[in-house]
């Protein structure tokens, strides 16, 4: 019956994320002359290594993501080298207008062209400071927002870990090893992490740098000031 009902649920979740396909195992006993079954367990058919690997390198990922965001959107700000609005081209405006003023130094004209260029180059750094402290905002609300959700992940865990220790190895165990896999692959988005199973199918985590974050619960709290 258990076995029926795990080739079942394979054929319903194949194209479920995060679902891993099950087996059953079973035991036979032997009592006098009759032989059943001493026990049957679901287990879940998954390459740990594999998904330890994913997991650290979906964190350096995201960083690079994050970092190239960044720093495109701070490109965007300057401008291209050499196009009108960029704070070279400017810049090299008004030291030309200051060496043709040099030239002729009574000129009307180059005098306000000059004062024309000044207030230009004024204006355009004046854009670029409000500009980098916008982003520099953002930055630190996408920091808080993501500590958030990291101590909520945390907290996640911690819940889904206790029902798995307390559980025997059924396929109710085995979707909620499924359930805690998404919960540490999300994690993995905001943390580097590397996680161990010990024989009551409790998790640990700790950071690429040796960090304690949980072991069976949480152990720190993110703030971000």
């Amino acid at each position: 019956q258990v076995g029926i009902g795990v080739v079942s649920q394979n054929v319903a979740n194949a194209g479920t994320t995060g679902n891993v396909r099950r087996t059953v195992s079973t035991a036979d006993s032997l009592s006098g002359l009759t032989i059943g079954v001493q026990s049957t367990q679901v287990q879940r058919l998954l390459a740990k290594i594999v998904q330890h690997q994913l997991w650290q390198e979906a964190s350096g990922a995201a960083y690079t993501s994050t970092r190239a965001d960044s720093l495109s959107n701070l490109d965007k700000l300057y401008g291209a080298p050499g196009s009108a609005t960029a704070l070279d081209t400017i810049f090299n405006k008004f030291t030309s207008a200051l060496q043709s003023l040099q030239n002729d130094p009574s000129s009307y004209s180059l005098r306000s062209q000059v004062v024309d260029n000044a207030t230009q180059l004024a204006r355009q750094l004046n854009t670029l400071s409000n500009g980098v402290q916008a982003l520099r905002s953002q930055a630190e609300t996408g920091i808080a927002s993501a500590v958030t959700k990291v101590n909520d992940l945390l907290g996640a865990l911690s819940k889904v870990n206790t029902r798995i220790v307390g559980s025997p190895n059924d396929s109710a165990t085995a979707s909620l090893k499924d359930q805690r896999d998404l919960i540490l692959s999300e994690l993995s988005q905001y943390v580097d992490i590397k996680t161990t199973e010990d024989a009551r199918g409790s998790v640990s985590v700790v950071t690429g740098s040796g960090t304690q974050l949980f072991d069976g619960t949480a152990a720190v709290t993110f703030k971000f000031d």
